[in-house]
């Protein structure tokens, strides 16, 4: 890794997470910790599998009807809602972040379709008409451009992951924890959360309040688990209603 000045050590401090002014105090090995971080993360991961031979392999464990390119649009959704949480301090706490995200468009999806609702993606129940619903996830409305079907491939038609302000190597990990979300083999660590908010927002959905109706029923917003900046909610219906409840006491990590 090459060296770099006191203002580019001072921005990577920032992007990590790290608030401590640089200055005579500044802990050598808060500084270790940070390059070393860096230096992880700009490792090229391997692939196993192309992004199309993923999407087909997800494809046929579950059933989504992904396209390769709805993979990179729900990495670029992921990594700008939670690319770089300022309360995130290690590379661990910042991929539970970038799990949630990926765990509450997973289950809006299910959501609607185990209920055969429409409540989070009126175009149809996609993964991608999920990411894509306006107004829900509010990058892919304020930078429309990170999003564009033109962009998620190069003119070789090749599938890119980053692009513009998203940098490919952060991509290629937002990624890895997208499909590992994907394939549902892990624990949701939301515990059912299909809404999430900053914890700065200051009118955001409270405990108890109504988030919509189905068949008669109130459907309650519950606060289940924080990761970083941003505060998970399920609601008292059931992801899947023939199914257990998932529901637990809420965590804060």
């Amino acid at each position: 890794m090459k060296w770099m000045n006191i203002m580019g050590l001072s921005a990577l401090l920032g992007t990590l997470g790290y608030s401590q002014p640089l200055g005579a105090n500044l802990s050598t090995d808060v500084v270790r910790n940070a390059l070393k971080e860096q230096y992880e993360c700009e490792q090229p991961l391997e692939r196993k599998l192309t992004i199309e031979q993923q999407a087909a392999e997800l494809n046929n464990q579950r059933e989504y009807g992904l396209r390769a390119t709805d993979l990179a649009l729900l990495t670029r959704v992921v990594y700008m809602e939670a690319g770089n949480d300022p309360k995130a301090k290690t590379q661990e706490q910042r991929e539970r972040g970038w799990e949630g995200v990926a765990q509450v468009m997973l289950n809006r999806y299910l959501f609607d379709k185990n209920h055969g609702t429409k409540f989070f993606a009126r175009a149809g129940t996609s993964l991608e008409a999920i990411a894509r619903a306006p107004m829900q996830f509010h990058p892919v409305s304020f930078f429309p451009s990170l999003f564009k079907d033109s962009t998620l491939q190069d003119k070789s038609g090749e599938v890119r992951l980053g692009y513009a302000r998203i940098p490919e190597n952060i991509a290629e990990r937002v990624y890895k924890v997208v499909v590992d979300v994907l394939k549902q083999e892990g624990e949701d660590i939301t515990n059912g959360a299909v809404f999430f908010h900053a914890d700065y927002v200051k009118h955001g959905r409270q405990e108890g309040t109504t988030a919509f109706h189905i068949k008669g029923q109130s459907c309650r917003h519950r606060f289940t688990t924080q990761l970083g900046t941003h505060k998970f909610f399920a609601t008292t219906c059931a992801i899947d209603p023939y199914g257990e409840s998932l529901l637990s006491e809420p965590q804060v990590y």
